[in-house]
């Protein structure tokens, strides 16, 4: 379900710079955005880090990844963590 009620599938993607996909990760169509937020999140930094990409100075996400889980993993992995409601806050501030 979206967030407008309605069925659509929602697939687990990381971009960079909202211009380069990085990761695009399947999901059941079924799920709704929050689903497997912490598993699509861990497999997503690993392959990153697979891949020689260990340093990540900023993770925008949406409310989708407001998880108790998904929080301290993305504290764990990187400096510094924006939530959709903070970034026009940001906008101003990073670069």
């Amino acid at each position: 379900m979206t967030y407008k009620r309605d069925y659509g599938y929602q697939p687990g993607v990381g971009i960079l710079n909202e211009q380069n996909v990085l990761y695009i990760e399947n999901r059941n169509g079924n799920s709704d955005a929050k689903a497997f937020q912490l598993d699509t999140l861990e497999r997503m930094f690993q392959h990153l880090k697979d891949n020689n990409i260990s340093r990540i100075d900023k993770f925008r996400a949406d409310a989708a990844s407001y998880q108790y889980d998904v929080v301290k993993l993305v504290r764990k992995t990187l400096h510094a963590f924006i939530s959709g409601q903070e970034t026009v806050m940001w906008k101003n501030i990073l670069p």
